[in-house]
């Protein structure tokens, strides 16, 4: 069961304190709890931040980037705030603080993944992520203001992240590899755009890693089907599976095409399983 989501945060009365208000109560902390928070800018002036949600562990997301390619991303941020990783890059003089980009077309699970990350993150080192949407730098700017005396690692996260990066480009260069840069921080950017994006923010000091998310693998389509649907045979598991990888399709079509023949088709055939997915097929290509 997920944790009741806080509406949101604000400065309280005491100095060094924080308002949790929730649906059902409101309370004074001194500390923010680890956690994805939204920033929420009203009028022209940051009044706070709000939880975005705390998500579980749930099957749902995990089965999307249990294997594969997209597996990478974790590889490549779930230790990097270990104090031993911290310590390294100290030794050589390196500002600890990475960028990840997932790019690929839509439906391919980019912002699912994203999610998983800082969920991840957050809970295993206390860390406090932050969805910044397509907010201006001085929101941003605004919200790491109050957070970063709290000596927290800090994760941005941006969907649509070539909207952000092009409109305030000058002011990314300057927080990413300028004197602005903070220690102890991860930006992750999701895009269906790469080429929308600088070939200067596309660095490795500003954004380390650069992930294409394509077509769903295999061993996640596999995994997924294994997961959802145990009660059908393992023919037919099989069978959907090979139509999946046959046509190349997104995690979102195999999703849905799988919710769909097991609902309305719980005995069918490989081959309906086949219409359906090009049905799913070409309802994603219109919509792009």
């Amino acid at each position: 069961m997920e944790e009741k989501a806080v509406k949101r945060v604000m400065k309280g009365n005491c100095e060094g304190s924080y308002i949790f208000e929730t649906d059902e109560m409101t309370k004074q902390v001194e500390v923010i709890p680890p956690g994805i928070y939204k920033i929420q800018d009203i009028g022209n002036m940051f009044t706070g931040i709000k939880l975005m949600y705390t998500p579980t562990e749930s099957k749902e997301k995990y089965v999307d980037i249990a294997n594969g390619t997209v597996s990478a991303a974790l590889r490549k941020t779930e230790n990097f705030f270990k104090p031993e990783i911290k310590k390294r890059y100290a030794d050589i003089g390196v500002a600890h603080k990475t960028g990840l980009l997932l790019y690929g077309p839509p439906g391919t699970g980019k912002t699912v993944t994203a999610n998983i990350i800082m969920d991840k993150l957050c809970k295993k080192y206390d860390a406090i992520g932050i969805v910044i949407g397509k907010s201006e730098p001085r929101i941003w700017k605004a919200c790491l203001s109050e957070i970063l005396p709290m000596k927290r690692p800090i994760i941005f996260f941006a969907d649509e992240c070539e909207y952000t990066l092009d409109h305030y480009e000058g002011e990314w260069l300057t927080f990413l590899d300028g004197h602005e840069s903070i220690q102890n921080f991860i930006f992750i950017g999701c895009t269906n755009y790469i080429g929308q994006i600088s070939s200067r923010m596309k660095r490795p000091s500003r954004i380390e890693h650069l992930i294409e998310v394509n077509s769903i693998e295999e061993e996640v389509a596999k995994h997924y089907v294994e997961i959802k649907v145990p009660m059908l045979s393992g023919d037919l598991k099989a069978a959907m599976v090979h139509h999946a990888m046959d046509k190349k399709v997104t995690i979102d079509v195999f999703k849905n095409a799988v919710k769909e023949f097991y609902v309305y088709n719980e005995k069918g055939t490989p081959d309906e399983f086949q219409k359906i997915l090009k049905s799913y097929i070409r309802i994603e290509k219109e919509e792009e």
